[in-house]
């Protein structure tokens, strides 16, 4: 049996395999886009979630395996910066007497938004949980942007759906994902 005209027909396969599934990944980011809009347009806070979900989902598909892509990094990453948003924002808020915001700019602004990132960095590290873009999350809120129980609530939920749609697009794609961190045992062959 020759197998050397069998060895160009493996490698064309290869390729068209790849190509799909950068196709299928480029057509995700796109859907993610949509899903984006879709959930801010419904709750009201269309141009304040994209800041933290827009490079969550970059990094989602563009480095599924790195500890930031793990679906604990990126749940519990955002869920830090939004609790650390929220509290100092009250805060804040309470010790000037007024509402923090970006309208007025000062000590409580400043003051709210360095809090709320030295908080949310502090639970990133300490729960081994390294999501950058939670910092935004945290950011958003702690500066006024989104102050309400239910924006908060949605930006919670959009997290929970772009990283679960990652994960299942990422897998139908063939790329074996962590499913929950990046330790070797949460990686399924």
């Amino acid at each position: 049996y020759d197998r050397s005209h069998s060895a160009p027909a493996q490698v064309f396969l290869t390729n068209q395999i790849q190509l799909a599934s950068i196709l299928l990944r480029i057509h995700t980011c796109l859907y993610d886009a949509r899903i984006i809009c879709v959930q801010s347009f419904c709750v009201g806070v269309v141009p304040l979630i994209f800041p933290a979900l827009g490079p969550t989902a970059f990094i989602l598909y563009s480095k599924p395996f790195s500890p930031d892509a793990a679906p604990r990094s990126v749940i519990l990453g955002h869920f830090s910066g939004i609790a650390s948003g929220m509290v100092t924002w009250h805060l804040f808020s309470h010790l000037c007497n007024e509402p923090v915001s970006l309208d007025v700019l000062g000590w409580p602004t400043f003051g709210s938004a360095s809090v709320a990132l030295a908080i949310t960095c502090f639970l990133l590290v300490r729960l081994s949980c390294p999501h950058a873009p939670a910092c935004a999350s945290a950011l958003i809120i702690a500066l006024g942007g989104v102050t309400g129980w239910l924006d908060m609530f949605a930006m919670a939920i959009a997290v929970i759906v772009l990283t679960g749609q990652a994960l299942l697009i990422n897998r139908i794609g063939g790329v074996k994902t962590p499913t929950w961190s990046t330790s070797p045992r949460n990686v399924h062959q």
